[in-house]
């Protein structure tokens, strides 16, 4: 039997799952809209803090030619006081290695470094070995930095007080809260390279393309499925409401 007070115990379901929680929100507009299509996706595979910033640096790589042999530093701005995942380190701290996966993910330094060398941040680039990886770890301790911005806010929905004002009527979507970042690339030939974003790709604002979703589905099943099992899996998750559930099935599991 499982608590009776999910709702409204002290350890609730708002308590677990947000910084601040509005009870009225479970039932507020229930009914007119539905905030499952607000929904976001991750398309880097570490903390969503860090996503915008991800997709800087590889955008500002792509858009210019930048190679990372090019890169003399990387600095990123975050909202808040204090960079998250960096407390309590020196750049030295930075070069000893990560202490296991779920730190990796949630490291700034660790993450961008993994961007700049691989162009890709996956399950993949998280692995034991990968966490003791002396390149990864050379460019979070030279080339990376992060600087908590106290100036730059958090975009967030409006307070519940905001949206009953506006009337059933014009009830604006719920939608994810923004993840604002600025980057600044130096190169070593002395140009200065800028970015900066208010959403993260997979943010219902900014939504990442079809193509996007395969290539990340594609890689994550791979790392258990044929290539050609992934591909037919894919074909008949897009019609799954017509599907038999023990084709499905037979569908997940490896085959020898």
């Amino acid at each position: 039997q499982g608590p009776q007070e999910v709702f409204e115990g002290k350890h609730n379901i708002g308590e677990a799952f947000a910084l601040e929680c509005e009870p009225e929100w479970f039932l507020f507009s229930l009914g007119q809209r539905w905030a499952i299509l607000d929904s976001g996706y991750k398309l880097y595979s570490c903390r969503l803090f860090y996503h915008s910033a991800i997709h800087s640096v590889l955008e500002l790589k792509r858009e210019h030619g930048v190679a990372l042999e090019d890169i003399e530093k990387v600095t990123v701005y975050l909202p808040g006081v204090t960079p998250i995942g960096s407390e309590g380190q020196t750049p030295d701290d930075r070069a000893e290695g990560i202490p296991h996966t779920a730190a990796a993910l949630d490291n700034g330094y660790f993450c961008i470094a993994t961007a700049l060398l691989h162009g890709q941040v996956l399950p993949s680039q998280f692995t034991e070995d990968a966490l003791r990886d002396r390149r990864v770890l050379d460019i979070a301790r030279d080339r990376v930095e992060i600087i908590a911005d106290p100036t730059m806010k958090r975009l967030t929905h409006p307070s519940l007080k905001e949206e009953k004002s506006l009337g059933s009527a014009d009830l604006p979507g719920l939608k994810l809260m923004g993840r604002p970042c600025r980057v600044r690339m130096q190169l070593k030939d002395g140009r200065i390279l800028e970015d900066e974003q208010e959403y993260a790709p997979g943010h219902p604002l900014r939504p990442v393309s079809r193509q996007q979703l395969v290539d990340k589905f594609m890689h994550l099943t791979t790392s258990v499925l044929s290539r050609q099992q992934a591909m037919e899996l894919n074909d008949t998750l897009e019609h799954v409401e017509e599907v038999d559930a023990s084709h499905l099935a037979a569908l997940l599991a490896p085959k020898n």
